[in-house]
């Protein structure tokens, strides 16, 4: 889907998959259908493994090293997904985006609550807990953008890189990360 969703038919996403239209519509309803559906499996790859991070009890760095290594190395591993997921999504009504806003919400709370605890423990430092969620998200987020699954680097070494940016810009030396990636 390189036009993007608006620009993509029906049509063509059947073809793409190597079924018939009428095969489409027959379990998806619509176009709008479709990309609730596929929104919603993409942030459930956060969100599931998000949520058993958040209820582990571990500490709020330990924590949140573990949801910026989910998050890249899921980003990096689904390009397309995470192009459709992470943009098209906003393209829906209101009430189909809502189940969509709902858990991308849930999912945003495990950073909050993680950086809100670091900073209360003395472990962060920063003064808007939403812009440094936004920011830090945002960071690893665009990963899809660029990432090559054939390039210098690995996905792993790209998380821990980024377990440093992070660190760093929290200015957090107590920060629960693998030594540092040399590049």
């Amino acid at each position: 889907m390189t036009k993007g969703f608006a620009a993509t038919s029906v049509r063509e996403i059947a073809k793409a998959a190597g079924i018939t239209s009428a095969s489409l519509y027959h379990y998806m309803p619509s176009k709008d259908d479709l990309l609730v559906t596929v929104t919603l499996q993409a942030t459930r790859l956060l969100a599931d493994p998000g949520r058993k991070i958040n209820e582990s009890g571990g500490s709020p760095d330990e924590r949140l090293a573990a949801l910026i290594r989910l998050h890249v190395i899921e980003h990096a591993r689904g390009r397309r997904l995470w192009e459709v997921a992470d943009e098209d999504w906003r393209q829906l009504s209101r009430p189909k985006r809502e189940p969509v806003v709902a858990l991308r919400d849930e999912y945003q709370s495990f950073w909050e609550r993680a950086l809100r605890e670091g900073r209360d423990q003395g472990l962060f430092r920063f003064r808007d807990l939403k812009l440094t969620t936004f920011a830090i998200l945002s960071m690893c987020s665009d990963v899809y953008k660029w990432f090559s699954p054939g390039g210098r680097l690995t996905a792993d070494d790209v998380a821990d890189y980024y377990l440093e940016l992070v660190a760093a810009m929290l200015g957090a030396p107590r920060f629960a990360f693998p030594p540092a990636v040399v590049l």
